[in-house]
């Protein structure tokens, strides 16, 4: 935290200044300089979070990996890699962890995703991070406050697409924004632009099974139940590639299927 020290105009002596500077120092802790950012030392540990992340088999490799983050952004506030990484590993521990220590833990990833849109306004990474957490965090203080924040999201996901419109990710969020709001005119909800969406972002992403799925949700909330089966016995037949995810992607997709009377 950045930390501002400030005194009133005043006319005294130079060594009334002194003695005051001095008292300043010792009140903040000494030496009261703050400590040469270390790039190196930052970079090193985002590699070593980002082996972690990408492995991690349990939470507590997510959380040791998360911890890695903000150290390195701790290192260098002005690390880009360290912030945007750091709110994606937020955002994924906020998946696997008690309700309780959901919200906490999704706001302050939402901090240091925006931390990261403040490094690097063009980072797409930190846009699009930036704008999911938006979301989480709108979603887990209640479905009001969340519809609060959807021009949020848009923005981020706009930008996102404004700097790179083939990224998936981006597309993907849009598609399950105007599939789960209301429509007009109490929000932007429209099934047909979550459908185009949601085809986007398996074009770009084929072998994403969560964004498939998305595809399949899209369909079935357009009244294409033909189209939603054939996505979801697709993404059934997939393989896995991330560990964390994808088992409960397609433990959602078999319950979809049920639903629609279909056997998996």
């Amino acid at each position: 935290m950045r930390l501002d020290v400030s005194a009133r105009r005043m006319r005294v002596s130079m060594r009334g200044r002194l003695v005051w500077a001095l008292v300043a120092l010792a009140a903040i802790g000494a030496p009261g300089v703050r400590a040469a950012a270390d790039p190196a030392g930052a970079a090193e540990r985002v590699a070593q979070a980002d082996a972690l992340y990408e492995s991690a088999r349990s939470l507590e490799e997510l959380q040791r990996a998360y911890g890695l983050y903000k150290e390195a952004l701790e290192a260098d506030p002005q690390s880009y890699e360290a912030a945007w990484k750091a709110g994606r590993a937020a955002w994924q521990l906020a998946e696997l962890v008690p309700k309780p220590e959901r919200r906490p833990l999704l706001e302050e990833g939402e901090r240091l995703a925006r931390r990261a849109t403040e490094i690097d306004p063009r980072g797409v990474d930190g846009h699009y991070w930036y704008g999911v957490l938006i979301g989480r965090v709108g979603e887990e203080r209640g479905v009001l406050v969340s519809l609060f924040l959807v021009d949020d999201v848009l923005r981020e996901m706009e930008t996102v697409l404004e700097l790179d419109p083939t990224h998936a990710g981006a597309h993907h969020v849009l598609s399950v924004l105007y599939r789960v709001v209301p429509g007009r005119p109490l929000s932007v909800g429209d099934k047909r632009k979550a459908v185009q969406h949601a085809e986007l972002s398996v074009r770009y992403a084929p072998d994403d099974l969560l964004y498939r799925l998305g595809l399949a949700e899209a369909y079935h909330a357009a009244g294409d139940r033909a189209s939603a089966v054939r996505v979801l016995r697709e993404v059934l037949a997939m393989p896995e590639q991330d560990p964390v995810n994808d088992a409960r992607t397609k433990e959602r997709a078999r319950q979809l299927l049920q639903e629609l009377g279909e056997t998996t």
